[in-house]
């Protein structure tokens, strides 16, 4: 008897314990009474991808003026002994000239005599890549839509939420639907509304109501 109440206290508490995690992604989001759904910008995962335009895995172009190979207009020059090296024409203290794409990630100087001299830049150590200053050299930044929290408020969609820099505007027609989308065509008395589900036309005259979001200018 005394192994059987056992045995099924402690199938209790893991089933206690397996309702409780089921229940994570129907939380109510802090401070609202709404539930909430796993986010879409991140998938549950709390980072997203680094976005700044510089960024490629983690690594930016260096900010150094040393020489990249992706910077600048390179073309072939005759008589040049690697079939394969481009040239490029610079402008160091005022004197013009060819550098090698032998040799990226070099900063020329012009010398007191007037020559140029090669210097592995100081910045990047000569590999022309530094840590990207957005996301730390990781690649990756916290979630901008859930603040890494993984979930979101139930009605966020990626068409409109909150964390939008420009949101669309709620529209209320005459038969009473709702539309939440942006007026991206107007001709005549028609008006072209962009929803998250398409493009949808109207009459001017059948909208009643133009609700702007906060924000929204």
């Amino acid at each position: 008897m005394k192994i059987t109440r056992a045995l099924t206290t402690w199938l209790g508490a893991l089933l206690l314990i397996g309702t409780a995690g089921a229940e994570s992604t129907n939380s109510v989001a802090p401070g609202t009474t709404e539930k909430t759904k796993t986010c879409f910008q991140c998938n549950g995962k709390a980072e997203t991808k680094c976005s700044a335009p510089s960024c490629l895995n983690g690594q930016a172009d260096c900010p150094a003026p040393c020489i990249k190979l992706n910077k600048g207009v390179w073309s072939k020059q005759p008589n040049r002994p690697d079939p394969n090296e481009t040239m490029q024409l610079i402008t160091v203290g005022g004197k013009r000239a060819y550098v090698s794409s032998h040799h990226p990630g070099v900063i020329y100087v012009r010398k007191a005599d007037g020559s140029l001299e090669m210097q592995t830049c100081t910045v990047c150590n000569g590999s022309t890549k530094v840590a990207c200053a957005v996301c730390k050299g990781k690649g990756v930044v916290v979630c901008p839509i859930c603040a890494g929290k993984k979930v979101v408020p139930e009605s966020w969609t990626a068409f409109d939420n909150p964390q939008m820099k420009s949101r669309p505007s709620h529209f209320k027609l005459k038969n009473g639907t709702g539309l939440v989308g942006r007026k991206v065509m107007s001709v005549g008395s028609r008006v072209t509304i962009r929803t998250g589900k398409g493009d949808v036309k109207v009459e001017a005259a059948d909208i009643v109501e133009e609700e702007k979001q906060p924000g929204q200018k």
